[in-house]
């Protein structure tokens, strides 16, 4: 006699075998598991292949992202510097160069109003000082007044000294040399 665990388990897959069977019979919609299975199968032959040819595509076009990634950047800096300057110099002192700040938004005195008011007097030093190699701080004082931004020799000192990874204060003949860290 066989054991109740075989017995059981032979019941178990003669019904999923005429459940399958019937489904099939009254549901012609129904996939069969080998059916799905060779579905898997081709998508996953498919997505191998695809695989290769955008990793192809991707090693021939990484060149021109990271050029154009480069680009970018390049841009970034030159608008941000242009904005630095702008901000610094006022409407008068760029009248004749052509800038495309956005037009739909505050006039052009109110975007140097808004540039300058975004600077910090170091940033400021900081732009002076990539046109000067080193200056004294009473030169720098009168580069700000000349911008018509007033401010006291003590605020350029401390905004000098906020900053020691980018400015370099040395000594000379009683005064301090200003100059950018190399």
């Amino acid at each position: 006699m066989p054991e109740p665990a075989l017995v059981s388990d032979s019941k178990t897959k003669a019904s999923n075998l005429l459940t399958r069977l019937a489904s099939k019979c009254y549901d012609g919609a129904v996939m069969s598991p080998e059916t799905v299975i060779e579905m898997m199968r081709a998508r996953l032959a498919h997505d191998v292949t695809r695989r290769k040819e955008v990793e192809k595509e991707m090693a021939q076009l990484a060149s021109a992202y990271n050029r154009y990634v480069d680009l970018r950047n390049q841009l970034a800096a030159h608008i941000r510097s242009a904005e630095r300057l702008k901000g610094i110099m006022g409407t008068m002192n760029v009248r004749d160069i052509e800038l495309s700040f956005p037009t739909d938004g505050p006039r052009s005195g109110e975007i140097d109003a808004l540039l300058r008011h975004e600077l910090e007097l170091w940033e400021i030093i900081e732009e002076y000082l990539q046109f000067v190699p080193e200056a004294r701080v009473r030169e720098i004082l009168e580069f700000l007044e000349h911008i018509e931004l007033s401010t006291s020799r003590q605020a350029v000192e401390a905004a000098i000294k906020s900053r020691p990874k980018k400015f370099t204060i040395r000594k000379r003949k009683g005064e301090n040399i200003v100059s950018l860290k190399k």
